[in-house]
């Protein structure tokens, strides 16, 4: 913990920790009971049964912002060849590494059409069930999360060892965002036997040990690379 010992931030870790080890072994000991072929050995697949699914916010050009201006301005006009879109990243993965479907979503109207180059390259190169889709401001919002549960659902599915074992569950941890919690979406899920397993609100820093350090490393290597293509 990044608060001092003995510290009330330092209690209130310790006990989000210890909730999220509850629930998440009460989810594991769900699939043990569930998953069962006697012509298989469970703890030899069940990391391909716990996945992951987080969104990440990408700018571009967020690390080159250089404004000059002489000392007596008191302001300054932006430049209209400067581009600060932004796109939200969605990405799905296994314990045992397999990558899920990535879903991209861009500001945009629903009818946005993508390029056939980038639809051929979407499908050769992402995880089956993986999109380019837009919304009005590219961030996750309710709808486009009930509308995205069905692709990445059936993504999930499609993974390797998951689509062997079409009526073992599968354990999808995430976030506390809040359109995660929606009943059409969850009920999506559970059709296709996913289990959801939500963090607290604002404590994946405490919760995930990813959140920490390679999830900044990882954003930033996005951020220059989409501002690259853009150059």
């Amino acid at each position: 913990s990044r608060v001092d010992k003995g510290s009330p931030g330092r209690e209130r870790t310790i006990a989000q920790q210890t909730r999220w080890h509850l629930t998440i072994d009460e989810a594991f000991e769900f699939l043990a009971q569930n998953n069962f072929d006697p012509a298989v050995i469970w703890d030899a697949l069940k990391h391909h049964f716990i996945g992951n699914l987080d969104e990440a916010c990408i700018m571009v050009n967020a690390d080159n912002l250089n404004v000059m201006s002489a000392r007596a301005v008191k302001r300054t006009e932006k430049n209209v060849d400067d581009i600060r879109a932004s796109i939200t990243i969605v990405r799905t993965g296994s314990a045992a590494g397999s990558i899920g479907p990535t879903v991209i979503l861009g500001k945009g109207q629903k009818r946005t059409k993508v390029s056939p180059s980038t639809t051929n390259l979407l499908a050769t190169l992402a995880s089956p069930h993986s999109k380019i889709i837009f919304n009005d401001s590219a961030y996750m919002t309710n709808d486009t999360w009930n509308e995205l549960a069905e692709d990445i659902a059936k993504g999930i599915r499609s993974l390797e060892a998951v689509r062997d074992h079409p009526d073992w569950w599968f354990t999808l941890c995430f976030d506390g965002y809040a359109s995660h919690l929606q009943l059409e979406a969850i009920d999506v899920f559970t059709k296709y036997k996913i289990l959801l397993v939500k963090e607290e609100g604002d404590s994946s820093d405490t919760n995930q040990a990813y959140d920490r350090h390679v999830a900044k490393s990882d954003k930033n290597e996005w951020c220059l690379t989409i501002s690259r293509r853009l150059d």
